[in-house]
């Protein structure tokens, strides 16, 4: 059996000071996580505007900014966005 720990138990069976954790709920969002959430966008629309054929490497040429293909590739992953490949109708 699984139990629902909440934050305030967590908070307890750990000693942490409640402070803590609210203080790390309430943090900003870091320069890097809004420069991915704009690159992600950027990155949707070249996909969209290929025809969903693109892949990462040929987004991150069109790209225009200064990325790495990995850094694309790795945000391109969970959003399922990839190359279609073969010879089949597009």
């Amino acid at each position: 059996m699984k139990r629902d720990v909440t934050g305030a138990a967590q908070v307890k069976s750990f000693a942490v000071p409640s402070q803590l954790l609210l203080g790390w709920q309430q943090t900003p969002i870091s320069e890097r996580a809004r420069d991915d959430q704009h690159i992600l966008g950027v990155n949707k629309q070249s996909w969209r505007k290929s025809g969903a054929v693109w892949g990462y490497r040929t987004i991150n040429c069109d790209l225009g900014e200064s990325c790495g293909k990995h850094r694309v590739a790795r945000l391109m992953k969970p959003e399922g966005l990839c190359s279609k490949t073969g010879y089949g109708p597009r």
